[in-house]
């Protein structure tokens, strides 16, 4: 029997944000996307995060990965929006976080995200699933697992999780990724790379590849 569970939160509470949020921090802190993403200030890692988080707990679904040998300390966690809902996709939404987090990035790291990253990643997602396939599909911005609990298959369970639902609603589980080695594990999982993009950025290219797991 696995020493971790997953559990669906509704809402999460204030607590288990701050635990979300530094989780998260530091699984992606050193990444190249968060850099661009950031325009390399690490004092908006925690803003961005916290922003997509809170999104999710708005208008997604949030899993936590515990540990039940530990008081059910929480060790990972995945955001997910079901079918026909996406990141940041209304004011309300935006209204926690995000617009003051890009109120702090620099004009040029700004104009990267109005002029770059979100017209590119656009075309890519559209190449890849079909002009509604990400909206179709239950979508993760992103999947943090503490790194004293990784290679337990922690991170095999959230993304599992999600493919019941899928399952279950005879649709796909899709999610954007940018390094090899998170595409080599999304590999074993069962999920196929449909599309491929070399996106420029002040920090370096970055790699996105679109992936997805049928729910056959």
């Amino acid at each position: 029997m696995s020493p971790y569970t997953i559990r669906h939160v509704v809402s999460l509470n204030a607590e288990e944000l701050e635990i979300a949020v530094d989780l998260t921090v530091k699984a992606y802190d050193d990444m190249l996307v968060v850099r661009a993403m950031v325009g390399d200030d690490k004092n908006l890692v925690d803003p961005l995060f916290r922003s997509m988080i809170r999104a999710a707990n708005l208008a997604g679904i949030i899993d936590l990965a515990c540990d039940v040998s530990d008081s059910d300390k929480i060790v990972g966690m995945a955001v997910w929006f079901e079918p026909g809902k996406s990141l940041f996709a209304d004011a309300e939404q935006r209204e926690l976080g995000l617009n003051e987090f890009m109120d702090k990035l620099s004009p040029e790291t700004r104009q990267w995200w109005e002029k770059t990253y979100g017209p590119k990643t656009s075309e890519l997602l559209t190449t890849a699933l079909g002009p509604t396939g990400a909206l179709d599909s239950w979508w993760t911005p992103h999947i943090a697992v503490d790194e004293k609990y990784r290679r337990r298959g922690i991170g095999t369970m959230l993304l599992d999780e999600a493919h019941k639902r899928a399952v279950q609603s005879g649709t796909i589980t899709a999610l954007l990724t940018t390094t090899d080695s998170n595409e080599s594990f999304y590999e074993e999982v069962g999920f196929i790379t449909k599309g491929r993009m070399s996106v420029d950025s002040p920090q370096g290219p970055i790699a996105y590849r679109v992936m997805s797991r049928s729910s056959s």
